[in-house]
């Protein structure tokens, strides 16, 4: 049996409803706007250290995250969001 690939999981159904059941959790414990999570995505790929995304000591660096998957963030704030897209309601 192959083991699945990071993208594969990242955008597989019952990982997605998990998220699904994750956020809604969070969203009724956190109802104020300030607090609730209303989308969700998976990267496509694992950040990286070659292009800054992570810090050396293991941290995510935003801006470089931001600037190099500007197409996951414009995916999360799209009107009509893509299937790889966790959103709530």
């Amino acid at each position: 049996r192959q083991t699945p690939s990071y993208e594969q999981v990242a955008t597989h159904p019952v990982v997605l409803a998990e998220i699904k059941r994750r956020l809604s959790a969070h969203a009724q414990q956190n109802p104020a706007v300030t607090r609730c999570v209303r989308r969700a995505l998976v990267l496509p790929t694992p950040p990286s250290l070659d292009r800054g995304e992570i810090t050396d000591k293991g941290s995510i660096n935003q801006r470089a995250v931001l600037s190099h998957r500007a197409s996951c963030v414009e995916a999360l704030y799209a009107q009509t969001p893509p299937p790889q897209v966790v959103s709530i309601e």
